[in-house]
């Protein structure tokens, strides 16, 4: 989901009488995971660091207590120099606010598919609930909307209520629809931006195999996709551990293998054929292979 949402559900969640102090805490610890979207050059350029970019260090635990721990340091120094007048010094309780802010953040992330890597750095491993395509378009229509109104100064405390129930319905509807998906289908279950639609992915021996699911027609072929194309066995072998690879992994929802006249080309063709949309970076590489790296 995006920052809008995570700062008003959070700001729209808390008493009115929270000190301001620890209202700016909160409010800065939801929005601060998305910081890493200014970090994706270092991962085109350096691909060994690719778990710096959108999704992946600050959204997980480890990160959050990193980040945490920087914010809190931050908000002494920006005391210190004087900016905020009126306040009395920086409590050591406000490092937990930041992360509780960051919590909160993760865990609306993970409704989200393809998910986050919570347990990083212990696995690269993606959880989510999956109950929404990537960044949610309802909610975050819904935030602006919000937004606009209350700047206008047409909301009030019961048009705010209003804003958090229809949250809270929007979620529980849509992981009602993804249980009933899960009945009746057999795979990975991808929501689309239509809520009655889903894409399902079946992992056969030596392809994967893609449905469409529609909640009043039932499951339909979609196509194969072969895992690989022209290989041998062991043309894979140490290449799938190259770091180019892995950040291309890290980002698709299945990955499928060819020979070319460059090398070895791995790419997502759910992103590729614009079947998914998100996320929109590292959607293919091609790598020299053994034959590619004696000719050079």
């Amino acid at each position: 989901m995006d920052s809008l949402t995570h700062a008003f559900v959070i700001t729209l969640s808390l008493p009115a009488s929270t000190p301001s102090l620890y209202l700016f805490a909160m409010v800065l610890g939801a929005i601060i995971p998305d910081i890493d979207i200014l970090f994706k050059p270092l991962s085109d350029n350096h691909p060994s660091l690719f778990i710096l970019t959108h999704g992946g260090f600050t959204h997980s635990f480890a990160g959050a207590v990193v980040i945490a721990g920087l914010a809190w340091f931050g908000i002494i120094l920006g005391v210190t120099a004087g900016a905020c007048p009126y306040c009395l010094g920086v409590p050591p309780v406000l490092i937990l606010v930041i992360f509780s802010g960051i919590c909160t953040h993760i865990v609306l992330d993970s409704l989200a598919f393809p998910g986050i890597p919570l347990l990083y750095p212990l696995s690269l491993k993606k959880f989510t609930i999956g109950i929404f395509p990537g960044p949610s378009i309802v909610l975050f229509a819904a935030s602006i909307i919000f937004a606009l109104i209350m700047a206008g100064g047409a909301g009030s405390g019961s048009f705010a209520l209003g804003y958090i129930a229809f949250f809270i319905i929007f979620i529980l509807l849509s992981a009602g629809i993804r249980s009933f998906v899960r009945i009746h289908t057999r795979g990975i279950i991808i929501p689309t931006f239509h809520p009655f639609r889903w894409l399902v992915i079946r992992d056969e021996n030596a392809s994967y195999i893609l449905e469409d699911y529609d909640l009043v027609h039932g499951i339909s072929f979609k196509r194969a996709y072969a895992k690989s194309s022209g290989l041998d066995p062991g043309d894979l072998l140490g290449i799938e551990d190259r770091h180019e690879v892995r950040r291309h992994r890290f980002y698709s929802y299945i990955v499928t293998s060819e020979r070319t006249n460059e090398g070895i080309l791995f790419q997502d063709p759910l992103r590729k054929e614009r079947i998914l949309f998100y996320p929109p970076f590292y959607i293919e590489v091609t790598v020299p292979d053994k034959v590619h790296e004696k000719t050079g």
